[in-house]
């Protein structure tokens, strides 16, 4: 009987081993310059990559498409808030009379964009967390139980799988 439950107890620690998610199946998030860069196997992927990566997982994807949606109005707001900025710098280096109001509003389309930004890295974090989370683990140990409780024979350990 020792030797059935060594060997047993030797199996059932293989197993758990043998079938576990891998740590590169998951989406790795590393924040740089106030904004998320994916990295999958090992690899750093853009926002529509990782958007096709997540295409298994419907409300990871979903929460992707959204975050994609976000990031693209945030682009479009920082690129005229740039512009608006940029283009009166440039007209007083030049020596020319700039346009301060211009520059001005620029400078709020700019702020406008980092709250903007700051919504799109809520929702990629949360798109991420989805998916990662989704991948589960399929490892023997996650659909068993141990607990202790009365059997047909008495008190006991109960184990289910």
């Amino acid at each position: 009987m020792k030797n059935f439950c060594t060997i047993l107890f030797v199996v059932l620690i293989g197993t758990t081993t043998s079938f576990g998610q891998t740590d590169s199946d998951s989406i790795y998030l590393k924040k740089v310059l106030g904004t998320y860069q994916f990295y999958y196997h090992t690899q750093k992927l853009s926002l529509p990559q990782i958007k096709n990566v997540m295409s298994s997982n419907e409300l990871a994807f979903e929460q992707i498409k959204s975050a994609q949606s976000t990031n693209n109005i945030a682009m479009v707001f920082a690129c005229a808030g740039g512009f608006l900025v940029g283009w009166p710098l440039g007209t007083a280096l030049g020596g020319g009379e700039p346009n301060w109001a211009a520059a001005g509003a620029g400078v709020g389309l700019i702020a406008i964009t980092l709250a903007i930004n700051k919504s799109y890295n809520i929702k990629a974090k949360r798109a991420v967390d989805t998916y990662n989370n989704g991948l589960g683990s399929t490892s023997f140990w996650d659909s068993s139980e141990l607990r202790v409780g009365i059997t047909a024979y008495g008190g006991g350990l109960i184990f289910r799988f």
